[in-house]
């Protein structure tokens, strides 16, 4: 009986040479026994198999293999190979090289011993190695575990060998080595071969390396690395620099303690991350000839971020010259005793956050905000940002410009920002001020502002101030000079709580006092017929003198030390009168409440009526001793009732009682707000009463739900574009505390505000053969699209004022347009008139052959619409042919969309007989008919299908003798054009944004194979379905991921759609499902119609707790939640007291889903994190879960777990009450 060793499914083989010479990509050969003097195996290139050893030994011994004159291996694995071992151990008594590896090698789970003259266990050359689940590579004494090599020849791979532990069980006993090439380039080397392993493992390194993490991996790397960029390493910070592209980070692989200056040149835009490690930059320094004394010199144009280490100097003069863009994120900046500047900036934004400290040795700069240094450099200064509060400044800042800079323009360049609450000591000369909502420092002289600019004196800034500028205080002003505001100005003095005092103000503009005291020691003069005077924000007014009109705000004030003069003060709030208000001299108009404090009628109302001044007794409001004054017809106040009303008021010498009309409400309406996709209205109604009154509001969808409601305050009312065309009611309640009126129903039509949607870009076709173009432009609507049109013009400029066309008008050009590029845009309407407009595209005019000389050319006339699929043509066209003379027509039939074509003769004589031949623009023949006098008039080629383009029709005599007179006719049954989403990359948008419903009316067939849609779920995974209506044909829809994988197909026809869709197809979030469509329909039924209905469902509600990070609960709480896909459990975590009996009413749930079957729920212990068993116990109705102990839980911490039985199938909302149970 053969002794066989290995298998390759059920055939065996006698050696494993044999089987490794056989086995085909994707199989596995299997060991049947141990192998004790096994023969060496040689693994040819571009073999993909697995050699499971099955728990057995394989010791190769002789012969051995190898390269002709170095049979000396055990296993040669050749390049272009990908191989696993696994599962087993295999030996060597003899071979000075067990495994010569040129292969990608996986050792799983392998023990692989070397003899004591076995120089290398593993010897790799190039490929890339895997060594996993306890593998084990042991050498004899003195011997090599395993290489890592680079270079060996050109044959192998340039990047070198990549070997990766993968697991921290994998045991190495050997020395190993790491080399290259003698050619090999250094720097390529150390870029090159590596060496992997897992966080935490402990592998001494070879000689001349040390370990660094790169890209989360622990490699070896040389060790004169100080920096890498990605998995390239370099020896010099400067080399980094030098290298690095934009948006990339170098990142600092050790302390560097003699670290040379760096410069940066500008344009650069990257991030140093120190990952925890100083930098010291020492000589040389750098820096502009004749002055190298800096440690880095980052010039102007550059965005760099310097982030978590150290930066630190023992001679530079300055450490950080800075002309860039630069942010300092966690960094400590050192600077020594000879350091003038840690930080000099000369241009550029700075921002210094995260806890940066910059530390200046005593008397030194820490950091300097500089401008105007050269012009050159940006005029506005340098603009240094303290962006966090944890920020440490230690030395001095210093605030400078240059000689010839503008005083003023300095004031409102150079900027020192720090967050609000910041200590930080104001440099001589200056003072912090908050600007835009910024602590800055400003010019110690300013007193206001506009904007970020800074004025010495408030007559200035109105001088600058902009039509409805607003000028700020800074600090209190006294203006002893006087005010004087032109005619035209018009401007809001912000007092910022400050106090303005002016000797005299004199204004012929408009001026709106806000959050201060405005004091004019003089006259106010407002008489000016330009004058506008307004107070408000809480801002209170004094005025000795006033001519004119002053309008005081309801929240603002008229000091009591104000004598008004001949003005007048108008009061848009209310007005508070005692009896001691004596100092109104002037007329005063109240437009709310006039109220009297303080007061007895008896004696005092005729003085207070003196006191006003001759002023009008018909205010609206009236009030005694802070109380609303109301009567009856006697004389009692009225709380509630219907009785008429009366209101005490003045007569000019005392209060009488007077009759008040009632409420009245007039132009009550609902207004659909303005804009696209807006679908929410806004009440409004007049109302006029003598009281103050409040409107309540109700609307429902039918009448029986608005009179179901309750009036409520809000204004407002919510639609959504599902509810286009629908009505609704609504009414307005008005009360004054006594009386209230209702308005009765009003009926309201919610207007169509969503734009159809264009869901391939538009196309422009040149028709062959000719100067004219033909236009589509695709889409969809929340109803119908009921235009399609375009507009084109010869520069992008003159595009919005083109005319516009329907797509069915083609564009004439002529030949005076070759090679001119002209722009248009797609444009669909619905029939609300909503309109969408696509991009801008192009198109240009290419030059076309002139037809054949003698040819004739037939343009349709198209009657109907190609894009509805009604479109036909008619054409006749006369001549006279010869076989005698030899006269043959040519005609060029010219079509803008593909069709099906028929073509018949008439006007043949008796015995007269031609042959009809259709050619394409190249002279080919695609088909021919002859036609006699019985033929005339029918069709003699049928169901021609006609590509868009140029097509050549000749008619030829077939009769020898005369000439022949015919008619031929030319009749055309058009295809609707073709769209543009064929394929992934044009595949049109469905269900984006909010939209969860949409159906899309589509077409495919002869000249549109295919149409395509993509569907991308946004931050929350979904559920997408999708299913087909209205379909004429047969068609194939296949379902593919976003890599071009299928995911599900199936045919469609015009019988059974009803009966097939896609439901279910679930969508992680960020991810794209696309669906093709395609024509099946073959000859007999060239085109299929169809409407692509879709829906989604978004998994919106989802969770990221997990038993170690449990969601907090009490026993006596009911919590709500949803399982399902992307959350497949929910976790909750509850405290009980010993001896508790805990249950759990799991209720809520979808879909007639039960308890403890399609929703399951667990219980753990989180102190032993042992699981609990629970046993349902139906009570009332409801599933109550116990646990199975007899005293109930003991004391601790649990967490109770809510999990779908099946994520990709089930998902359900549900309810769960932690109860105590008796």
């Amino acid at each position: 009986m053969a002794d066989y060793i290995a298998k390759i499914g059920e055939i065996e083989y006698l050696t494993l040479q044999e089987a490794v010479d056989v086995v085909q990509a994707g199989e596995t050969i299997t060991l049947l026994r141990d192998v004790e003097n096994g023969a060496g195996v040689v693994v040819q290139g571009g073999k993909n198999f697995t050699l499971d050893f099955a728990g057995y030994s394989y010791s190769a011994n002789e012969p051995l293999v190898g390269s002709t004159g170095t049979e000396t291996n055990g296993f040669q694995l050749l390049q272009g190979s990908t191989i696993v071992f696994k599962n087993g151990t295999l030996r060597t008594e003899n071979a000075k090289i067990l495994i010569q590896n040129y292969s990608n090698l996986t050792l799983d789970g392998m023990t692989v011993d070397g003899a004591a003259v076995t120089q290398y266990v593993l010897s790799n050359n190039c490929g890339t190695i895997n060594l996993t689940n306890g593998t084990s590579l042991n050498a004899a004494e003195g011997q090599v575990a395993f290489d890592v090599y680079f270079g060996m020849s050109a044959g192998y791979a340039e990047e070198g060998v990549r070997v990766t532990i993968s697991s921290s069980d994998v045991v190495i006993n050997g020395r190993i080595e790491y080399g290259k090439a003698s050619g090999a380039d250094a720097d390529a080397f150390l870029n090159g071969a590596k060496l992997i392993v897992p966080s935490g493992y402990e592998l001494p390194a070879p000689s001349g390396y040390r370990w660094a993490t790169v890209e989360g991996e622990q490699v070896l790397v040389d060790d004169a690395v100080v920096a890498r960029i990605g998995t390239n390493v370099y020896q010099t910070l400067q080399d980094a620099v030098d290298a690095v592209q934009a948006g990339e980070t170098i990142t600092l692989l050790r302390d560097v303690e003699n670290g040379t200056g760096v410069v940066v040149q500008g344009g650069k835009n990257f991030t140093l991350d120190f990952a925890g490690y100083s930098y010291s930059a020492n000589e040389p320094l750098v820096g502009s000839a004749g002055t190298e004394t800096n440690g880095f010199q980052l010039l102007q144009g550059s965005t760099i971020v310097f982030k978590n280490g150290t930066l630190r100097t023992e001679n530079a003069k300055i450490l950080i010259q800075n002309y860039s863009n630069l942010t300092l994120d966690g960094m400590t900046v050192d600077g020594a005793s000879v350091t003038q500047y840690v930080l000099s900036n000369n241009c550029g934004t700075i921002n210094l956050t995260n806890g940066t400290s910059l530390n200046a040795a005593e008397g030194q700069v820490a950091f300097d905000v500089y401008f105007g240094m050269y012009p050159s450099y940006a005029e506005e200064g340098v603009r240094v940002t303290i962006g966090s509060s944890d920020v440490v400044i230690n030395g001095r800042i210093e605030y400078g410009k240059a000689p010839d800079a503008d005083a003023d323009a300095f004031l409102n360049g150079a900027k020192l920002i720090v967050p609000s609450g910041y200590e930080l000591p104001a440099p001589s000369g200056y003072r912090w001020e908050t600007v835009g909502g910024e602590q800055v420092l400003v010019n110690a002289a300013a007193v206001a502002r506009i904007g970020t600019n800074v004025y010495q004196t408030l007559q200035d800034a109105v001088a600058a101030a902009g039509q409805n500028d607003t000028i700020t205080l800074l600090t209190n002003v006294e203006n002893t000079s006087g005010l004087v505001v032109e005619d035209g100005s018009a401007f809001i003095l912000d007092g910022n709580s400050y106090r303005c005092t002016s000797s005299a103000v004199q204004n012929s503009g408009s001026i709106t006092v806000s959050a201060s005291i405005f004091q004019v020691d003089g006259l106010l003069d407002l008489s000016a017929s330009t004058a506008s005077f307004t107070v408000t924000g809480a801002s209170t007014i004094v005025a000795n003198q006033v001519s004119g009109t002053i309008t005081l705000a309801a929240d603002s004030v008229l000091g009591g030390d104000s004598s008004l003069g001949s003005g007048t003060v108008r009061f848009e709030g209310d007005f508070t009168a005692s009896v001691d208000c004596n100092v109104l001299q002037s007329a005063v108009v109240v437009e709310g409440n006039f109220n009297i404090t303080g007061v007895d009628f008896s004696t005092d109302s005729v003085r207070i009526l003196n006191t006003m001044n001759g002023v009008a007794a018909d205010f609206s409001n009236l009030s005694v001793n802070g109380n609303r004054v109301i009567v009856n017809s006697g004389s009692s106040v009225i709380e509630n009732g219907t009785e008429e009303l009366y209101e005490l008021k003045f007569d000019g010498s005392g209060i009488v009682a007077e009759k008040m009309d009632g409420i009245q409400i007039s132009n009550l309406s609902a207004v659909q707000e303005p804009g696209e996709n807006v679908y929410a209205f806004t009440i409004s109604a007049d109302v006029t009463s003598p009281l103050a009154t409040t409107a309540t509001y109700r609307w429902g969808a039918t009448l029986e739900e608005l009179n179901s409601k309750a009036f409520t305050e809000s204004i407002s009312i919510p639609f959504t574009v599902a509810d286009t065309d629908q009505k609704f009611y609504y009414e307005i309640q008005v009360s004054d505390g006594i009386r209230s009126v209702t308005s009765g129903p009003v009926e309201q039509i919610v207007e169509d505000r969503t734009k159809p949607v264009i869901s391939v870009a538009p196309t422009a076709a040149q028709i062959a053969g000719t100067y004219n173009f033909s236009f589509q432009v695709n889409g969809s609507d929340n109803f119908a699209v009921t235009e399609r049109l375009y507009r084109w013009a010869k520069t992008e400029e003159e595009l919005a004022n083109a005319p516009i066309y329907d797509i069915n008008t083609v564009l004439a050009l002529s030949n005076a347009d070759v090679a001119q590029t002209y722009f248009y845009q797609g444009i669909l309407k619905d029939a609300a008139g909503n309109t969408a407009i696509s991009d801008v595209s192009s198109f240009k005019v290419e030059a076309t052959a002139a037809p054949l000389e003698g040819m004739v050319v037939i343009a349709p006339e198209i009657i109907g619409t190609p894009a509805e699929g009604n479109a036909i043509s008619t054409e006749v066209a006369s001549g006279v042919v010869s076989k005698e003379t030899g006269t043959t027509d040519l005609y060029q039939v010219v079509n803008a969309v593909a069709s099906t074509a028929e073509f018949a003769v008439t006007g043949l004589e008796k015995g007269e007989k031609v042959r009809i031949t259709l050619l394409d623009e190249n002279g080919k023949k695609l088909k021919s008919a002859s036609v006699s006098a019985g033929k005339n008039g029918k069709a003699v080629i049928k169901d021609f299908l006609a590509d868009p383009g140029n097509l050549v029709v000749k008619v030829e005599a077939l009769t020898k003798k005369g000439d022949i007179d015919y008619n031929l006719e030319v009749s055309q049954d058009y295809f609707k054009p073709a769209t543009g989403n064929v394929s992934m990359a044009s595949a049109a948008e469905i269900l984006a944004g909010e939209q969860n419903t949409e159906d899309h009316t589509g077409w495919v067939g002869f000249g549109d194979e295919v149409d395509t849609y993509k569907f991308t779920a946004g931050e929350d995974a979904a559920a997408f379905h999708l299913a087909l209506s209205d379909l004429s044909a047969k068609v194939k829809v296949t379902l593919k991921n976003e890599h071009g994988k299928k995911i599900k197909s199936m045919v469609l026809t015009a019988s059974n759609y009803t009966k097939k869709s896609f439901s279910n197809i679930l969508v992680d979030a960020g991810s794209t499902v696309y669906v093709y469509l395609e024509s099946t329909s073959g000859k007999a039924n060239r085109s299929a119609d169809y409407v692509l209905s879709a829906e989604k469902e978004v998994f919106a509600n989802t969770t990221e707790d997990s038993l170690l990070n449990p969601t907090a609960a009490a026993v006596g709480q009911t919590l709500s939640g949803w399982v399902g896909y992307s959350d497949a459990s929910d976790f909750f975590r509850f405290e009980v007291a010993g001896g508790t009996n805990v249950g759990f009413n799991l209720t809520g749930l979808e879909n007639e889903y039960k308890a403890g079957k399609q929703v399951k729920l667990a219980l753990y212990n989180l102190e032993t994190g042992k699981k609990v068993g629970l046993k349902s116990v139906k009570n009332s109705d409801v599933l109550n879960f116990q646990t199975n102990l007899k005293n109930g839980l003991s004391a601790g911490s649990y967490c109770a777990v809510v999990s779908i039985a099946n994520e990709k199938k089930y998902r359900s909302d549900y309810s769960l009450s932690i109860v105590a149970n008796a």
